[in-house]
């Protein structure tokens, strides 16, 4: 559901329905931007949801 999500916005801003709501990875001194701050949390989200998938089933 959420990649769906995720693929939905990326698909409405490569076609030009939507502006990118991030655009950056990186600021000028290394700064952990946008980019990295919601990459963290949609991995740390996903890492917390499988291995609690894995502690269910033992």
């Amino acid at each position: 559901m959420k990649w769906e999500r995720i693929r939905d916005v990326l698909i409405a801003e490569g076609s030009g329905k939507a502006q990118p709501r991030i655009s950056s990875t990186r600021t000028l001194f290394g700064i952990p931007s946008a980019v990295d701050q919601a990459i963290e949390a949609i991995v740390a989200e996903e890492e917390a949801k499988h291995r609690a998938e894995r502690n269910k089933g033992r």
